[in-house]
């Protein structure tokens, strides 16, 4: 990946109207030298926005703003990804404080402009904020880089061999694995409460049965006591009157 150049309008400082070339064949280093307040600063902001694709708050847009007079503003940075040129450009609105990005791929064919920051899959992987603060960097970070216990540099060697995304993946899984047991502890719990239910249920029935049944046991056994006392009072009654008609026939 080369930078091969980049274009500036309607920003503050001394970009109100840049565009810088560096050439098909560009040198691996391109150092940048300007004086104090004419935009050196937003223009290496700048760079590595449009490289890592990063959100610009609204604040940050406005700021950007050349003066009251300008109400859009416009930023393009140019490469070369495997020999194929990429423009990738930030339409900046000061009104709404948006900034839009664009991919202009220039192919034989299929080329064109495309909403977005459509790079190669792997370079947008690669291009995260700890690289891009390297590839586009402040002269103050030189001897941070040298130095490996600094976390500027050593954030982007993990970022250059994706042992920062390893480790997000590692945490996601994890998060993902503990919602998975929570969950089914969750449905466990659910099932053991739907089940002490029902056996509560069952339970309360069959008690709600027994005193049925046990007061129809009541009911019956009195029945009866009141059939056999009935049953007696006629077996008395039978026989006082065979007693009777026995007598009869006696005296006939």
């Amino acid at each position: 990946v080369r930078l091969t150049g980049w274009k500036a309008k309607n920003l503050r400082g001394g970009l109100r109207d840049v565009d810088i070339d560096l050439g098909d064949n560009p040198s691996r280093w391109t150092l940048i030298q300007m004086p104090n307040g004419t935009g050196k600063t937003t223009t290496m902001e700048l760079l590595r926005a449009t490289l890592n694709g990063v959100d610009l708050p609204a604040k940050t847009v406005r700021e950007l703003r050349a003066d009251d007079h300008v109400e859009t503003g416009f930023f393009e940075a140019r490469l070369l990804v495997d020999r194929q040129p990429y423009r990738l450009q930030l339409e900046l609105d000061f009104r709404d404080g948006s900034a839009t990005p664009w991919t202009v791929q220039e192919k034989e064919r299929g080329g064109g402009r495309e909403e977005g920051r459509n790079l190669p899959a792997d370079l947008r992987t690669l291009l995260k904020p700890a690289l891009t603060e390297l590839f586009v960097f402040n002269g103050e970070l030189a001897t941070d880089i040298i130095d490996l216990t600094k976390s500027s540099a050593a954030g982007a060697i993990r970022a250059l061999y994706g042992l920062d995304t390893l480790e997000s993946v590692t945490k996601r899984v994890d998060s993902l694995i503990d919602l998975e047991q929570r969950r089914a502890a969750a449905i466990t719990t659910a099932k053991e409460r739907k089940g002490i239910n029902q056996l509560k249920n069952a339970f309360d029935e069959a008690r709600s049965t027994n005193a049925r049944l046990e007061q129809q046991q009541k009911s019956t056994s009195a029945r009866l006591v009141e059939l056999e006392q009935e049953r007696a009072r006629l077996q008395a009654d039978i026989q006082e009157r065979m007693s009777e008609d026995a007598g009869l026939r006696a005296q006939i």
